[in-house]
């Protein structure tokens, strides 16, 4: 699941004219454990001009029991707390606020702004697939 998150990264930096894979990247965050932060941190590398939009500064508590979290969620924790708290100084602008669709829309069809939108893909509902009750995507994607 990490490489989907430095792979939204890449992509980024691809569509800004910069060329940088995967594994670059990989190499450069140094981590297998990775957080919204540590992508923001990552990307402030090639691009100062951003910002990051959270609905929670830091960790979430109601995580730390989720197979995906639980095994690194202690360490993870007090890593990713010290992040948010040094944002500022290290040129991270963060703002702290759930971005409304309206908002996203604007920025797209500026055409000036990137968006990348991580979501929790459980949560996520496909109307194609309600109406055909093809859910085989789903099982795919997550393998």
């Amino acid at each position: 699941m990490c490489m989907f998150r430095i792979a939204c990264i890449a992509m980024t930096l691809k569509g800004l004219g910069m060329d940088c894979s995967i594994e670059r990247l990989t190499e450069e965050i140094g981590l297998t454990s990775i957080w919204t932060i540590d992508l923001a941190f990552l990307l402030r590398n090639y691009e100062p001009d951003f910002t990051y939009y959270t609905s929670v500064f830091g960790t979430r508590k109601e995580y730390q029991d989720i197979k995906f979290y639980e095994a690194a969620f202690d360490e993870d924790e007090k890593r990713v707390n010290k992040l948010f708290a040094s944002a500022k100084s290290c040129s991270v602008h963060i703002v702290r606020m759930k971005l409304p669709i309206d908002d996203y829309k604007r920025f797209l069809f500026n055409r000036q702004f990137a968006v990348i939108a991580l979501v929790n893909a459980r949560l996520l509902r496909c109307q194609r697939c309600e109406v055909t009750h093809d859910t085989q995507w789903i099982t795919r994607e997550r393998q």
